[in-house]
């Protein structure tokens, strides 16, 4: 008895100098809890808000007819202002929001693809931000800017393609010893590009255009090995879905809304429990 009440106490210092250890390194990195949060939409769209303390980065905007419900959710999550909008590419279901969000927040800062579409919809967002005087920057290399503890990195298209997918723009983003990538709809000119990144094992991956196959998907998740995989989409192709499965990956789908939250410390990314919908098959949830 006497042996097993000090086996008790000797666990019970060994868990509070962890918790203590762990509080030591977060503050002496400076480093808050950052969320990542994926909206669900009704259709594929993306929409990814990554928030740490008072900051925010606002990665596309999902569809215009959404605009609404996501102004609505951002101010769910307490945002007050956007230090930086990225919008990976001028199609529709990415830039759709980006209006209502500029005129509903005070944005820093944009940072957009090369990509000239030409459509109403992008030019309509160019005058606002014109308008505005909001600073717009389109990168021509790899761009590194920092939000917080979030250190995020730009990676364009080194070439000039017909397609507005192959145009988009990769984000990278660290949180101390978290990694994310974040790939746009990036297909298989712009993934050829990408797999000559020097890219390591990432936490999380936003899956390149809503989890199509297609050459060099497949390969390019190989080469990221995620922990957690986000498609946002309603099920991700099957030859994808099997490297995921090979991996041990653990995806998500984002449609019919299914909005898709993690949590990081600065040492590991945790997938939260709500509104999270997983699969391991390929097949929506």
């Amino acid at each position: 008895m006497h042996k097993a009440r000090i086996g008790a106490v000797f666990l019970a210092i060994l868990a509070a100098a962890a918790l203590l250890l762990g509080m030591l390194w977060l503050w002496r990195c400076g480093i808050q809890k950052a969320s990542v949060t994926v909206f669900g939409t009704l259709a594929d769209a993306d929409a990814i808000l990554l928030k740490e303390g008072e900051h925010a980065v606002l990665i596309d905007t999902g569809e215009e007819a959404e605009a609404s419900k996501l102004i609505d959710q951002l101010y769910k999550e307490g945002i007050q202002k956007i230090d930086a909008l990225i919008l990976t590419h001028p199609d529709k279901d990415h830039i759709g929001g980006a209006r209502a969000v500029v005129q509903s927040f005070p944005v820093a800062q944009v940072f957009v693809s090369p990509y000239e579409k030409g459509s109403a919809l992008q030019e309509g967002l160019e005058k606002i931000l014109s308008d505005q005087g909001i600073p717009v920057q389109v990168p021509r290399e790899a761009q590194v800017f920092s939000c917080g503890s979030l250190e995020m990195t730009l990676y364009p298209p080194l070439n000039t393609y017909e397609e507005s997918n192959d145009s988009s723009l990769l984000v990278y983003a660290k949180h101390g010893d978290v990694s994310m990538l974040f790939a746009g709809d990036a297909e298989k000119k712009r993934l050829k590009e990408a797999l000559a990144i020097p890219f390591g094992p990432v936490d999380l991956y936003k899956v390149a255009h809503h989890g199509r196959g297609g050459k060099n998907a497949a390969e390019f998740a190989q080469k990221l090995c995620p922990r957690y995989a986000v498609v946002t989409a309603g099920n991700v192709e099957e030859s994808l879905a099997r490297v995921f499965s090979g991996m041990g990956t653990e995806v998500y789908v984002t449609v019919p809304e299914h909005t898709v939250r993690f949590e990081s410390d600065g040492r590991t990314l945790a997938a939260l429990e709500e509104e999270q919908a997983s699969q391991s098959t390929g097949e929506a949830a």
